[in-house]
């Protein structure tokens, strides 16, 4: 690794990197699509640029901003999103990372602007939570902010109408988890649409998985 990198971003530069690789290697993204961004300990912004492969990125792809979005580090423009990643930062105090990408199955359901049964699976009780919908807003603008940030509550894993879908997590580990959770789920229910859907767990089980 390139340690003068390192000195500007630190690790978590290189994780971002990393989970850009393994988001494409799992077919949740392609071509420019997505967009990842972290908080850091001094409590700055480390986000993909504009235009980016994410499975392809590069040190210079990323862009160090203030918690305000004013650029600290970098050449290149912030993702199109970063409306999208400031309110979630400003709504979720635990979060150090959002992921935004655009899986098939997840997408589908966005674009049907439907969610799935989490309730129905132990893993999506425990790891994704209360899976919301995000109404539509132009992608890249702050009215994108603006309906996630009146649409979140206490959701960290979301679907974009019409557009994607996004995860946030206390860890990198914990925000890419839910989104390959999340597009496991949704892949799950359109094959049990064909045995009449899924079905939620007794709500005494599902107190018992959130609380284990």
């Amino acid at each position: 690794m390139d340690g003068s990198f390192d000195r500007r971003v630190g690790e978590i530069g290189w994780q971002l990197i990393r989970a850009g690789r393994r988001l494409g290697s799992r077919g949740l993204i392609a071509a420019a699509e997505g967009n990842l961004s972290a908080r850091d300990k001094d409590g700055n912004l480390i986000i993909t640029a504009a235009g980016t492969r994410k499975n392809e990125l590069q040190p210079d792809d990323l862009i160090v901003l203030s918690a305000s979005g004013s650029v600290i580090r970098g050449d290149r423009q912030p993702s199109t999103e970063l409306a999208l990643h400031l309110a979630a930062y400003e709504m979720c105090w635990e979060a150090r990372v959002v992921i935004h990408a655009h899986p098939v199955a997840a997408t589908a359901f966005a674009a049907s602007e439907q969610v799935p049964e989490w309730r129905a699976l132990a893993e999506s009780i425990v790891t994704l939570g209360l899976v919301r919908l995000v109404p539509y807003a132009h992608p890249g603008t702050n009215a994108m902010g603006s309906s996630l940030r009146s649409n979140i509550a206490e959701s960290r894993t979301l679907l974009l109408a019409h557009h994607g879908a996004l995860t946030i997590g206390e860890t990198l580990e914990l925000a890419l988890q839910r989104m390959e959770l999340l597009e496991r789920l949704c892949a799950i229910e359109c094959v049990a649409a064909g045995l009449g859907g899924l079905k939620p767990l007794s709500q005494d089980e599902q107190a018992r998985l959130r609380n284990q």
